[in-house]
């Protein structure tokens, strides 16, 4: 194997990196360089007349089925083919969940079902032991910690916040779409009963006046739930807040209101003709990235630290990148969501933190490790085991028995924390150096990453990419060269999982097939209804097959397993 990434890189001498076969046992499956190939299907693009005509053609079953059969296999046939030409010993599974969890030597496990406690958990992990620093420089947006310790040293109050805050909102969500409801009243009635707590002395604790937002496909009273539609809040009221909503709001975050999405989530842009398209705030002119759009711009802009967002294939990371913000999708089951609170269900699909800081991210994912709420495998995937502790909720238990090996023994999963990194950050010297100071925090940490990947994008992706490379080194990581195997099957098992499960969804909740209301979507959003509803049960059945393969039996086929994490990155610059 070649030795580390410089010859991609050139980010240093190779005495810098470690090469993989020193710490890797040798694959099953051996990956040569070779087998590097990232198939980009060429589409036309289509734009007012020719897009229309298209999504009219589209919507005729029997023009749509022969361009299926006969036209489409010709433009792209290998990626077409791949699930029917790959053969797969391993059973289909009805989640993608490994059956082993497997715990790093420097994570520590936080069992609490109280969320004040894992945050006070999260906050040590930190370095911060409890106490409350202002570590914010002055050019960067203020933390949850920035909020709270302006609080108690009476600067502010959180009704001041909220007036300011409001202000804000109504003088530029116009413009750039963040927000697509929020209610002034109840922010103002939510902020003035943190006030008061501030006011007697008794905060909740470090999120208490902290505001916050969440997508528009979570369910947070006292709105609707509108997954970036029209009718959707109408078909499917909204009865109680989701469990990572329920825990923020006892901790006293103010929820500010419902973030802008583009339809279903089913794009990555976060375009939205009917609901308005949020644009970056870095720049209106260029693109937010999506679907979690209004979520990560809303952080970006300061409207709010945190923000809570879905992500099946990017929803979180691609906008969160776009805007210069935190996001992270926890591993599928890291996290014991409750799908019955989302507006769509697809076994993909997980809740995940945006923040301004990487220590922001933690503190919130402390508070979505929501242990109270254990996930149950169920013969669709995952359902709600015990949604009673919900207020106002009616669900009910798992639909399935739950046997040994599946999910549920995975979950609730603990929540996972580092050992104390930052010990030596409760110092106010906003200037401190983690390198100038001899700091190591992720000493023992491995990065893996594929130098073929990283060169396959735009020249200042790239430049961005040396640099992280480089930063991660000083702090104490070692880098590590890996391959990434079976990309073009890693595209087609994800494409086929997700569109089938929206479909699915769709015509499960009765309007795939309701002309009225499907007409009030975006062009793009029915074209992509319109290929979902083409795949078949054995094409599905045959990416869950693929799913368990690339998933689960990676220690055996790839060349990962030696990495605590993998580096990877847009290709593209920002559109």
């Amino acid at each position: 194997m070649e030795r580390g990434l410089s010859a991609a890189l050139a980010t240093g001498s190779n005495d810098k990196y470690i090469e993989s076969s020193s710490i890797m046992r040798e694959p099953a499956c051996s990956v040569t360089s070779d087998q590097y190939q990232l198939i980009i299907p060429r589409t036309p693009t289509l734009t007012g007349l020719a897009l229309r005509l298209s999504v009219a053609v589209s919507e005729q079953p029997l023009v749509f089925s022969l361009y299926n059969r006969f036209v489409l296999p010709r433009q792209v046939p290998q990626f077409f083919q791949i699930l029917k030409s790959e053969a797969f010993p391993e059973e289909p599974r009805a989640n993608g969940v490994p059956d082993v969890w497997s715990d790093l030597a420097y994570e520590n496990a936080m069992r609490s079902l109280q969320a004040n406690e894992r945050v006070e958990a999260a906050l040590k992990s930190l370095g911060h032991a409890g106490t409350t620093t202002c570590s914010t420089a002055s050019n960067a947006r203020p933390t949850i910690l920035d909020y709270h310790h302006a609080y108690m040293q009476e600067w502010l109050t959180p009704s001041e916040v909220a007036d300011r805050t409001i202000k804000f909102i109504e003088s530029c969500n116009n413009k750039y779409q963040w927000l697509s409801a929020w209610s002034d009243d109840n922010i103002r009635q939510q902020a003035a009963a943190a006030t008061a707590r501030y006011a007697g002395g008794r905060p909740l604790s470090v999120f208490d006046g902290v505001p916050f937002v969440v997508k528009d496909s979570i369910d947070a009273l006292p709105y609707e739930t509108s997954f970036g539609t029209r009718f959707m809040g109408q078909r499917r009221p909204c009865t109680f807040d989701a469990p990572a909503v329920a825990a923020l709001k006892s901790l006293g975050a103010i929820l500010l209101g419902k973030a802008a999405m583009n339809e279903f989530g089913v794009m990555a842009h976060g375009f939205n003709t009917q609901g308005g398209t949020t644009r970056n705030p870095h720049n209106p002119n260029k693109m937010s990235g999506g679907s979690s759009a209004g979520a990560a711009a809303a952080v970006a802009a300061g409207v709010c630290p945190i923000a809570i967002g879905t992500d099946g294939g990017g929803s979180i990371r691609i906008p969160s990148g776009l805007c210069g913000v935190v996001g992270l999708k926890p591993t599928l089951g890291r996290l014991a969501d409750d799908h019955a609170a989302h507006a769509g269900y697809t076994s993909i699909i997980v809740s995940g933190p945006i923040a301004n800081s990487v220590a922001d991210a933690t503190l919130l994912y402390a508070v979505m490790a929501n242990v109270n709420y254990p996930a149950a495998a169920t013969a669709n995937g995952i359902a709600h085991a015990d949604a009673a502790s919900v207020k106002g909720s009616n669900r009910g238990k798992a639909e399935a028995p739950v046997a040994a090996g599946t999910l549920a023994a995975a979950c609730p999963r603990p929540l996972g924390l580092p050992a104390e990194l930052l010990p030596l950050q409760q110092s106010n010297n906003v200037t401190q150096d983690w390198v100038l100071d001899g700091l190591k925090p992720l000493q023992g940490l491995i990065v893996g990453m594929d130098k073929r990947w990283a060169s396959d994008c735009a020249p200042s992706v790239l430049e961005v990419v040396k640099a992280t490379v480089t930063r991660l080194q000083e702090l104490g990581a070692a880098a590590v060269d890996i391959a990434l195997p079976e990309l073009e099957l890693i595209q087609v098992g994800h494409l086929v999982t997700f569109a089938k499960e929206m479909a699915d969804e769709a015509d499960k909740a009765g309007w795939l097939n309701d002309w009225n209301e499907r007409y009030q979507l975006n062009m793009d959003t029915r074209l992509f209804y319109c290929n979902a509803a083409t795949f078949t049960d054995e094409e599905y059945e045959q990416a869950q097959v693929s799913r368990r393969l690339l998933l689960c039996h990676n220690t055996d086929r790839r060349l990962i397993m030696g990495a605590h994490a993998v580096l990877l990155h847009c290709r593209y610059q920002q559109l």
